[in-house]
């Protein structure tokens, strides 16, 4: 049975979402609300819900849902040879909607095919196929919906868009065999490319090996590709290395561009080998065959990449004559922002090696541009606010699964034991009941693990961007210390539970309290910082109270600062007893020096 309970569905529409027979629908349905409505005032809505689950259940148990393997098959034999699905003749008016709906999903898909920005004319057009294949209940065909709509965002570089619809196809992909799916190659490889986009490399590895089962041998090099790219990213290289060899010996003689595109991974993996020549040589192959077969894109990549290298290696002139190509390129195509934003960075450091102050001042408010476009579709945060959306659904997805099993051996013991059946029902509920309370808890830790986690990384990035002052400085730490008590407050609710989950969660909560503490390399940076502002002060401090330590000379920089004991306590992650007996320890050392040290004369 699918989970579509837990997202707001009645029981009744779970059924009609299940292993019920087509013909049954809507007689379920009928009888769904009738009994619905008596419960309401016997025996509650949810004990009447259950018990007529259960009596369904054991009524239909032998049926199963219409049979759409013929039209599938043709679909699939249409989609492989590039034919037109329009050939295909339905026997029934669902076969009709089913096919209504992949006419216009491709229709849609051709009229976007060489746009670089979103239409939303296009988007309309999507989202009208998509309410049409989710009131059919096909799981295949919103499986293929889905990933359509989605990988036309993803290609548009609209990531926060594209995931949720990314999101249903593939939850709904775990629980459907590949050999039932509407062109099931292509959406594990669109599913792959997506997942591997946003850093869930491991997801996007499974995704892609699967679509290798099931493709065509044409599609071999481009998937060995892909493969190799993920563990790239998980610098897993040797494994990276076997894939790119593999794809390049299956394109080399039959997909030119695709053989170009190796040659320019291998580059980068030489690259970090520091065998620059051997990466040099790759990337003027790549340019070569790219510009001779006219795969404009791939020219662009190869182009910045043989930058950078330029770049690392001090050619600067060669690097300039590679990027104002490629700026060429990529300037005014919005799905390509990020390599704009990398071109501009790449001639910003050409431009500061050449000490050429007026391309400098040219050039930084446009990257400012790119990188302010950047934050609202491919840019860091929108991958950071995407893959946080992904880690959330997960712990929703699995908690929810696990539910859903537990309920599934509920039932069969039911049905096996129809003597027992008002006993059973009754244990049900509560153990649903529990069960619910159990899952909402841990669902409601998990966001708040998560925004705890979302707020650390905002602060720092706003502090990184932010000028590198005290006062800058000192609202960063209030950050800290605000996040820090409210942690601390959850810590202590939790250390009052024995539970295995209560000890489980303290200890994730105390090692994200350690995180919030202030590490070394931020220490530094605002040791730094106060000696640029406070210079003299430091001078005073190193005259007066010389010998200190490293821990003395914190707590006096943030005394100096105003901090109290509490708030030192929680940023050095100490008790304030601790603090107390430092500065009595100072005072006793340096007796009157100490106090005389803050006194501003």
């Amino acid at each position: 049975m699918q989970v579509g309970y837990a997202f707001g569905m009645t029981w009744p529409q779970v059924m009609l979402n299940a292993s019920f027979p087509f013909c049954f629908q809507r007689f379920f349905q009928k009888v769904s609300d009738i009994f619905y409505l008596a419960g309401i005032i016997t025996f509650g809505m949810q004990r009447l819900r259950l018990t007529l689950l259960v009596l369904l259940t054991m009524v239909f148990t032998t049926c199963g849902q219409p049979n759409h393997e013929t039209l599938f098959t043709e679909i699939n034999s249409v989609l492989n040879t590039h034919g037109s699905l329009s050939a295909i003749i339905a026997r029934n008016t669902l076969e009709e909607a089913i096919l209504a709906v992949m006419l216009k999903v491709e229709e849609t898909k051709q009229r976007a095919k060489d746009h670089t920005i979103v239409d939303p004319k296009i988007t309309l057009a999507f989202e009208e196929a998509d309410s049409m294949a989710s009131t059919l209940n096909v799981p295949a065909l919103s499986i293929w919906t889905n990933t359509q709509i989605g990988f036309y965002y993803y290609s548009m570089s609209y990531l926060q868009e594209a995931f949720p619809y990314f999101l249903k196809s593939s939850q709904a992909m775990s629980s459907t065999a590949p050999a039932t799916l509407i062109a099931p190659s292509d959406c594990y490889t669109k599913n792959g490319y997506f997942f591997g986009n946003i850093g869930d490399h491991l997801h996007a590895i499974t995704y892609l090996n699967q679509a290798l089962l099931l493709a065509d041998s044409s599609a071999f090099a481009q998937l060995h590709f892909a493969i190799g790219g993920e563990y790239s990213a998980l610098e897993e290289y040797d494994k990276a290395e076997e894939h790119y060899l593999t794809a390049k010996e299956l394109a080399e003689d039959i997909d030119p561009v695709r053989y170009a595109k190796v040659l320019g991974e291998l580059a980068f993996l030489a690259m970090r080998s520091a065998d620059f020549p051997s990466a040099e040589a790759l990337l003027l192959e790549d340019i070569h065959l790219s510009r001779l077969h006219h795969a404009d894109r791939n020219l662009m990549f190869a182009q910045i990449r043989l930058a950078h290298l330029y770049v690392d290696t001090q050619q600067w002139e060669a690097a300039q004559a590679l990027l104002g190509e490629a700026e060429a390129y990529t300037r005014n195509k919005a799905n390509l922002s990020g390599f704009y934003a990398e071109v501009l960075q790449l001639k910003l450091a050409v431009a500061h090696a050449l000490h050429d102050t007026v391309a400098q001042l040219e050039l930084y408010p446009k990257l400012q541009e790119v990188q302010n476009r950047l934050k609202n579709t491919d840019g860091e945060n929108a991958v950071m606010k995407v893959n946080l959306a992904l880690q959330r659904s997960k712990a929703e997805r699995d908690a929810l699964v696990h539910a859903t099993k537990l309920q599934r051996s509920k039932m069969n013991v039911f049905v096996l034991t129809g003597t027992c059946l008002l006993l059973l029902v009754m244990a049900i509920l509560l153990f649903r009941s529990k069960k619910q309370a159990l899952k909402l808890q841990h669902v409601k830790f998990e966001r708040s693990l998560f925004r705890f986690q979302l707020d650390k990384m905002k602060s720092e990035k706003k502090y990184e961007s932010a000028q590198q002052t005290i006062q800058a400085y000192l609202t960063f730490l209030k950050e800290r210390n605000t996040a820090i008590a409210e942690l601390k407050g959850v810590v202590a609710d939790l250390s009052r539970s024995n539970s295995a989950d209560a000890v489980e969660r303290k200890e994730r909560l105390e090692q994200l309290l350690d995180e919030h503490l202030m590490t070394e390399e931020n220490w530094q940076r605002f040791k730094t910082t106060f000696i640029k502002e406070y210079g003299s002060f430091y001078a005073k401090i190193t005259a007066m109270l010389p010998h200190l330590t490293e821990s003395q000379l914190r707590i006096v920089l943030l005394q100096k600062l105003g901090l109290n004991n509490h708030g030192m306590a929680n940023l050095l992650g100490v008790g304030q007893e601790s603090i107390k007996k430092a500065k009595q320890r100072l005072r006793k050392r340096y007796g009157d020096q100490y106090d005389q040290v803050f006194v501003e004369v």
